[in-house]
């Protein structure tokens, strides 16, 4: 969307979080995961039965390497 760089919007459009500093692009390419896993914490799914997903998306988010200018080049 133009003008919101840095941000995070839902499928609706609606903003999540915005000033998301450049090198975020694990916990972004996570955010869906996360917002469906608040999403039935809401919806009232017990904590305790959301935290193994919520600590597989912790994990792969701490294993996210650091792109390298040209990573995406063939």
């Amino acid at each position: 969307m133009y003008g919101i760089a840095h941000c995070l919007v839902d499928r609706d459009g609606r903003v999540i979080s915005c000033h998301l500093p450049t090198g975020n692009g694990a916990l972004i390419a996570k955010a869906p995961a996360m917002a469906d896993l608040l999403r039935d914490l809401l919806n009232g799914v017990p904590a305790e039965r959301l935290r193994p997903r919520a600590a597989s998306i912790m994990r792969q988010i701490e294993r996210h390497r650091v792109r390298e200018p040209g990573d995406d080049d063939e």
